[in-house]
């Protein structure tokens, strides 16, 4: 069984959905009104914590921009639609992938493979 993860504003429940690995690059979060940069935390198949001092309201739809680290020789810039599910405001925000089309999905999946043995990170 995975380890997912425990939340750290309600210690010992589980909260995240699928297995999260470090990733720290660069994310653009933008509504039709706002844009914010952050870093990503750590990532899974369904979304990504974000630190960022803009956070955005929780039930915020957004659009996320960012790129996988290469696997072999190329990188995956992807671009695609989140929900705000949680948020520190000014620190970070954990973002749900709405509209993840497949070959992203996949990328995603095979970074997360590679690093499955990795520590996850937690704001």
């Amino acid at each position: 069984m995975p380890n997912v993860g425990v939340s750290p504003i309600h210690p010992g429940k589980e909260r995240r959905k699928a297995h999260r690995v470090p990733l720290l690059v660069r994310v653009e979060c933008k509504t039709p009104q706002t844009y914010a940069l952050g870093h990503c935390e750590n990532i899974s198949e369904t979304g990504m914590l974000i630190k960022t001092q803009q956070t955005f309201e929780v039930s915020q739809a957004v659009t996320l921009r960012f790129v996988l680290p290469p696997v072999g020789t190329t990188g995956v810039a992807v671009q695609t639609g989140g929900l705000v599910v949680r948020a520190q405001k000014g620190e970070y925000m954990a973002v749900e992938f709405i509209g993840l089309r497949p070959p992203y999905r996949d990328a995603i999946a095979k970074h997360i493979e590679q690093r499955k043995d990795a520590p996850v990170l937690t704001a």
